[in-house]
């Protein structure tokens, strides 16, 4: 579709919980978001990662794995990146910077509400 004719953000999911990814897209798609994926294992977000985002939500232990594959193209265009993460202890290097972290299990709603401003960073 033309970017001019549909202009609303495009947000990319990664999350191998599908259940959470399934949830996610649905309240993104609901509220007119584009949504880029869901992709559920590391080797189906690369491909991913070559489309227009203007964000991305993403497992950090998924992230954590593979960080110059996921995080360096999103980091380099300067995607911002929001973290939903089941763990406290991850390590990230250091010129990765999200713009929000929700830890598992989060409402939903408190990421949705967030999301505009947090677009509005980039």
């Amino acid at each position: 579709m033309n970017e001019a004719v549909n202009p609303a953000p495009r947000i990319f999911i990664l999350e191998d919980e599908v259940a959470i990814a399934l949830e996610i897209e649905a309240s993104l798609r609901s509220r007119g978001y584009r949504v880029i994926g869901p992709a559920f294992v590391t080797d189906d977000a690369a491909p991913l990662l070559g489309e227009t985002l203007d964000l991305a939500i993403l497992d950090v232990g998924m992230a954590a794995r593979a960080p110059e594959t996921l995080l360096r193209p999103l980091v380099d265009r300067k995607v911002p990146i929001i973290f939903v993460s089941g763990y406290d202890n991850f390590v990230l290097p250091d010129w990765v910077v999200p713009v929000a972290t929700f830890p598992k299990p989060f409402r939903l709603e408190d990421l949705l509400d967030r999301l505009p401003h947090l677009l509005r960073r980039r």
